[in-house]
């Protein structure tokens, strides 16, 4: 019996255990429509959360960043260079980005490519 309840507990507690995915737990709209992309409402949130860790002028030499995103000037340059794109949708051609994280949403690399295509505007 305390074999039985040893192994119940154990399942239990294993299945308790496991890697949350954001897509799951908070699904995203249908970002196929997402236009209008702002880069102060709808940009800068994502990289204040999700990249500026590392990518600012105060932390870029301590963590060894090389390129910086912490304004509209910057952030334009590193699209005009073909790293950022390339490094947020993880495709093999550029350093994966965010770094030791998980990757954006769709959702959110949608809004990067939304924003160069409607010409990356300081909105």
């Amino acid at each position: 019996m305390k074999k039985l309840l040893t192994i119940v507990v154990s399942t239990l507690f294993l299945s308790s255990c496991y890697k949350d995915k954001e897509e799951i737990l908070y699904p995203s709209k249908d970002c196929s429509i997402q236009q209008n992309v702002s880069y102060k409402n709808d940009l800068v949130p994502i990289l204040e959360t999700r990249c500026y860790t590392c990518h600012n002028a105060a932390n870029a030499k301590v963590k060894g960043a090389n390129i910086l995103l912490d304004s509209h000037t910057k952030l334009s340059e590193a699209i005009d260079n073909n790293s950022l794109i390339s490094s947020i949708k993880q495709d093999g051609n550029a350093s994966a980005m965010p770094k030791n994280s998980n990757k954006l949403t769709e959702c959110q690399i949608s809004g990067f490519e939304t924003w160069v295509f409607e010409g990356k505007k300081d909105n």
